[in-house]
Parts: structure tokens; C-alpha cells; sequence
């Protein structure tokens, strides 16, 4: 019997290298689907990854991955309080540079998180909980509903985390940690754009 292929993804962030998303997504993808390879591809920034994520996503199926993800905040790092960000603005300049570097766009999955990656933070209080007050001594924080329509994800985290040790919510440090304490991916499932990620993590084929 011939031995099953292996499965290789290719992720785009927009965070830089050892960001939130970049430390944060290995959890979750392991969680999700066990044994699954990637590659990590981090782009430094929004602007950057909306104007040159093609060629990144080319060398990633270059190397051997049948899929890549290119997953972004819809808020930025500094919003525009004059400009608010697009969804499907955003989505038409990836499809620009990926069409640009001759990229194959029907292995190609777009993620756009609203607001941001801590919008799946919040949806597991049970896992901020663990994370903050292992000992039980505090109000177990609740999961949050909705949280993809929550304006600024981070600052509702930083004022959870403000009571607790750490004082403040670091991204760089504490997404990973929450993630490593998630025990059941139901709270998270309920945010829309986790629930199509972990979709399409569960689809590929080989």
C-alpha cells in the first residue's frame, strides 16, 4: 500500500516574524488538524502583504505546499480614523499581486479577520481564564459573543488582563498562551472567521 501523501499548507501573516498570529496559528492549526506541515511566511506588515503577498504565496507552492492561506486583520495596527478599512477593497488588491505572480488563486485561501486575530481570543473566556487565574482565584471571564463585531478586540483584552499579573495584554506574548490553553475549539467555532478557517484547514486533500 503505498504511503498517504503528505499535506503541506503555506501561511502568509501580516504580523512580523515571531508576531501573534505567527506564534499563535501553529497552535491552532495543531489543534485543529494534527500533523498537518506548514510554512510560515511573515509579511511585517498590512501594506506589505496587500501589495507583495503574491510572490510570497508563489515561492510557497514552489516549494511543495498544495495550499496557502493568506490571513490579515481587517482593522489595522493604526487605524485611519478618516478611512475605515474594506473587506472586499482589501480582498481585490491580494487577488491583484497574487494574479500578478501567476499564483494559481483556487489553492488560495482568504482570510480576513474582523476585527482582528483577538476577536478569536475573546470568543473563550474558559481559555483566557486558565491563562490569567489558574488558581480560580478571580471571576471566571466570560466568552465573549459577537466578537467579530467588536471594534478593537485589543483594547477589551487589555482590560481584562489589567486586574491580573500581567497588568496588560502583550500580543507578541500572551495570544500564544491563550491558545495553548483553549480545551475545546466550540467557543472559538462560533467566530465566523474561525469557523471558516478551521473549514478549510478540515477540507484539504491532497
Amino acid at each position: 500500500m503505498p504511503p498517504k501523501p503528505t499535506l503541506r499548507i503555506g501561511l502568509i501573516v501580516e504580523c512580523g516574524n515571531q508576531g501573534a498570529e505567527w506564534k499563535a496559528l501553529p497552535v491552532l492549526i495543531r489543534k485543529i488538524r494534527a500533523g498537518l506541515l506548514y510554512e510560515l511566511v511573515a509579511m511585517d506588515s498590512k501594506e506589505k502583504l496587500l501589495q507583495s503577498c503574491g510572490e510570497q504565496a508563489k515561492t510557497l507552492f514552489d516549494i511543495g505546499c498544495q495550499y496557502v492561506f493568506i490571513v490579515w486583520d481587517l482593522r489595522p495596527a493604526w487605524p485611519d480614523k478618516k478611512h475605515k478599512p474594506c473587506r472586499r477593497e482589501e480582498r481585490l488588491k491580494v487577488i491583484d499581486t497574487l494574479n500578478r505572480a501567476g499564483v494559481n488563486s483556487t489553492k488560495v485561501v482568504l482570510l480576513c479577520i474582523s476585527m482582528e486575530f483577538e476577536a478569536w481570543l475573546l470568543a473563550d473566556g474558559v481559555a483566557i481564564t486558565a491563562f490569567i487565574d489558574p488558581d480560580g482565584r478571580w471571576t471566571p471571564v466570560p466568552s465573549h459573543k459577537k466578537t467579530d463585531r467588536n471594534q478593537n478586540p485589543k483594547a477589551t483584552l487589555n482590560t481584562i488582563f489589567k486586574p491580573s499579573k500581567y497588568g496588560e495584554y502583550l500580543d507578541r506574548e500572551h495570544a500564544v498562551k491563550i491558545c495553548e490553553h483553549i480545551t475545546s475549539l466550540s467557543r472559538m467555532n462560533k467566530v465566523k472567521s474561525f469557523k471558516r478557517f478551521r473549514s478549510k484547514l478540515d477540507g484539504i486533500v491532497a
